[in-house]
Protein backbone atom coordinates (compact mmCIF):
# COMPACT_ATOMS: atom_id res chain seq x y z
CA UNK A 1 0.00 0.00 0.00
CA UNK A 2 1.75 3.43 -0.74
CA UNK A 3 2.18 5.75 2.42
CA UNK A 4 -0.22 8.42 1.18
CA UNK A 5 -2.87 6.12 1.52
CA UNK A 6 -0.79 4.23 5.19
CA UNK A 7 -1.25 7.65 6.44
CA UNK A 8 -5.04 8.36 5.46
CA UNK A 9 -6.41 4.81 6.33
CA UNK A 10 -6.68 5.65 10.11
CA UNK A 11 -7.31 8.96 9.69
CA UNK A 12 -10.21 8.57 7.72
CA UNK A 13 -11.38 5.54 9.77
CA UNK A 14 -12.03 8.22 13.26
CA UNK A 15 -13.75 10.48 10.58
CA UNK A 16 -15.96 7.39 9.94
CA UNK A 17 -16.61 6.57 13.42
CA UNK A 18 -17.12 10.07 14.62
CA UNK A 19 -19.54 10.27 12.11
CA UNK A 20 -21.13 6.61 13.18
CA UNK A 21 -21.70 8.50 16.14
CA UNK A 22 -22.89 11.66 14.90
CA UNK A 23 -25.76 10.28 13.01
CA UNK A 24 -27.09 8.03 15.74
CA UNK A 25 -30.35 8.06 17.95
CA UNK A 26 -29.28 10.11 20.57
CA UNK A 27 -27.58 12.89 19.41
CA UNK A 28 -30.62 13.14 16.48
CA UNK A 29 -33.16 13.10 19.13
CA UNK A 30 -30.89 16.72 20.37
CA UNK A 31 -32.83 18.70 17.10
CA UNK A 32 -36.32 19.03 18.23
CA UNK A 33 -38.49 22.57 17.23
CA UNK A 34 -38.34 24.11 14.25
CA UNK A 35 -36.33 27.34 12.54
CA UNK A 36 -38.18 29.19 9.59
CA UNK A 37 -41.22 26.39 9.98
CA UNK A 38 -38.60 23.88 8.84
CA UNK A 39 -37.28 21.07 11.66
CA UNK A 40 -33.79 21.86 13.09
CA UNK A 41 -33.08 17.89 12.78
CA UNK A 42 -32.72 18.47 9.03
CA UNK A 43 -30.12 21.45 9.67
CA UNK A 44 -28.52 19.43 11.86
CA UNK A 45 -28.17 15.70 9.86
CA UNK A 46 -27.02 18.31 6.42
CA UNK A 47 -24.25 19.88 8.60
CA UNK A 48 -23.06 17.15 9.78
CA UNK A 49 -23.47 15.30 6.74
CA UNK A 50 -21.23 18.33 5.39
CA UNK A 51 -19.20 18.31 8.52
CA UNK A 52 -17.97 14.46 7.66
CA UNK A 53 -17.29 15.38 4.01
CA UNK A 54 -15.05 18.28 4.67
CA UNK A 55 -13.00 16.60 7.07
CA UNK A 56 -12.89 13.26 5.29
CA UNK A 57 -11.98 15.29 2.54
CA UNK A 58 -9.32 16.41 4.88
CA UNK A 59 -7.59 13.43 6.14
CA UNK A 60 -7.89 11.58 2.46
CA UNK A 61 -5.63 14.41 1.02
CA UNK A 62 -3.63 16.61 3.45
CA UNK A 63 -0.78 17.81 0.87
CA UNK A 64 -3.73 19.80 -0.70
CA UNK A 65 -3.77 22.03 2.06
CA UNK A 66 -0.03 22.46 2.79
CA UNK A 67 0.41 23.74 -0.74
CA UNK A 68 0.18 27.43 -1.41
CA UNK A 69 -1.38 28.54 -4.77
CA UNK A 70 1.84 30.43 -5.42
CA UNK A 71 3.69 26.96 -5.36
CA UNK A 72 1.70 25.56 -8.13
CA UNK A 73 2.98 25.27 -11.22
CA UNK A 74 2.38 27.90 -13.64
CA UNK A 75 1.24 26.46 -17.50
CA UNK A 76 2.16 28.79 -19.99
CA UNK A 77 -0.37 29.31 -23.07
CA UNK A 78 0.92 30.22 -26.31
CA UNK A 79 -0.45 32.83 -28.26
Amino acid sequence: MPKGIQKSVPKLAIVGLLALLAFNYPILSLFRGHLFSIPTLYFGLFGAWLLVIWLARAAADPQRRSTPRSALPVEETKA
